[in-house]
């Protein structure tokens, strides 16, 4: 698996001392062209459909609409849940900020309390 790619080049394959901050800024390059471009196509559809210049059915206005809700949310998340993969194995950081494994019971996974 090799999430974050923006530029043709993965971050495994990254050295150095900022290499987590590039990582994070190439998710984040990432997410938001994504939305970017995603979202700029919902005032096209608006404009071509019923409430514009009227080209579209509302059956088809409608269509296109769910459509790109689910192709832009979706998206999304499974761009954000693959990064969110290797920053927890690359770097034991989660997209939360939380570290992983660090205080947590291993047998029952609740927070281990110090005494």
């Amino acid at each position: 698996m090799l999430p974050l790619r923006t530029d043709g080049a993965p971050c495994q394959g990254k050295d150095g001392p900022h290499r987590e901050t590039d990582c994070i800024e190439k998710l984040y390059v990432r997410l938001r062209n994504l939305t970017a471009v995603l979202w700029s196509i919902y005032p096209l559809i608006w404009i071509l459909g019923p409430p514009g210049l009227n080209l579209l059915i509302p059956t088809i206005d409608i269509a296109l609409i769910t459509y790109l809700d689910l192709v832009t949310e979706v998206g999304f998340g499974l761009i954000a849940l693959d990064a969110s993969a290797t920053l927890r194995s690359e770097f034991g950081v989660s997209l939360a900020g939380t570290e992983t494994g660090a205080m947590m019971n291993t047998t029952d996974r609740t927070p281990a309390v110090d005494d």
